[in-house]
């Protein structure tokens, strides 16, 4: 008999994806025991600016047990309700259990730095800049402390259900611009190492994630049919995302120019669209001037092209 894994077997599919979500659970859950009895939070996080980091922990496995129960009670495809679960499981092992290695052995961290200042945040205060990506990291991570339990574990937990929630985001895409449902797709994205480990740390890589992944649901949907919604979900792609990296914006707007014109919009619509992006084209330029003191735009290219040659010689990414 053949068992190969489709769609077209939704019995088969579901029976294989509870088989896998009952394996990650089992491999995390035993993981996070094992941890907590081996008193590893508390060893490994001595970098953590966080006076009680143990029972940080356990509030983070305990958002991450929620999360996962909350997953399985959306109001999706029980395919995708499976797959979200087996992202989220893996999800949760990297950053309960596989990155407490790595913030062991880095005592710089960016996350630190966001955590450590959020702290004594000054919500008082006029601190926010649309495209000052750590300022407003440093504010989420505040709102967080201020209405959940924990602290850096728990924060850490929340940015990567943020990060899950752009993968999701890239999936529906690729169903809208395919027409097709393939949950391998979505379970790839998951499972992929730089996307797993990068969009479950605290920083602007899952909120950054989240916008582009919002950005290309939106331009999928539009191209397919173009409606005011799909259009509204391009904009808020290209909001949150030019306020973690402004910059993003320059390399977005070309992206919805070739979108308008591939589009079966009214050629009127399609004009006053232009010239609206190439507006918003030469403001996001001048704000991102303005933002990094760059002399002039040539000033701004050479630094940007030094800066990437030095990720690249120092293997960053």
């Amino acid at each position: 008999m053949d068992h190969t894994f489709n769609l077209r077997s939704p019995s088969l599919a579901n029976s294989t994806l509870t088989g896998w979500v009952l394996i990650f659970c089992g491999l995390l859950f035993f993981s996070v025991l094992a941890v907590l009895l081996l008193g590893l939070p508390d060893e490994l996080g001595i970098n953590i600016p966080s006076l009680d980091v143990e029972s940080d922990y356990i509030w983070a496995s305990t958002f991450s047990i929620a999360v996962l129960v909350g997953l399985f009670w959306l109001p999706l495809l029980s395919e995708e309700r499976l797959a979200l679960m087996i992202g989220w499981l893996a999800k949760s092992f990297v950053s309960l259990v596989a990155m407490l290695w790595y913030e062991s052995y880095y005592y710089f961290l960016d996350a630190y730095s966001y955590f450590y200042n959020a702290q004594d945040y000054p919500f008082s205060q006029d601190t926010v800049v649309f495209g000052d990506g750590t300022e407003l990291v440093t504010m989420i991570c505040a709102v967080l402390l201020k209405v959940l339990p924990g602290g850096y574990h728990v924060v850490k937990e929340v940015f990567s259900l943020i990060g899950l929630a752009g993968i999701y985001c890239f999936y529906r895409s690729l169903v809208a611009i395919t027409g097709k449902q393939k949950i391998s797709w979505l379970i790839g994205l998951c499972l992929f190492p730089s996307i797993c480990f990068w969009s479950s740390v605290i920083g602007k890589e899952p909120l950054a994630l989240l916008g582009i992944g919002i950005f290309f649901l939106g331009g999928a949907k539009f191209y397919k049919r173009p409606e005011i919604g799909a259009l509204l979900l391009v904009l808020i792609g290209i909001f949150i995302t030019g306020g973690i990296r402004l910059w993003l914006v320059m390399i977005m707007l070309p992206c919805v120019l070739v979108l308008l014109f591939a589009s079966n919009i009214a050629t009127l619509w399609r004009a006053w669209a232009f010239i609206l992006a190439l507006l918003l084209g030469a403001v996001s330029v001048n704000m991102v001037t303005d933002r990094f003191e760059f002399a002039s735009r040539q000033e701004a290219f050479e630094r940007l092209d030094q800066s990437a040659s030095g990720w690249a010689g120092d293997g960053g990414s």
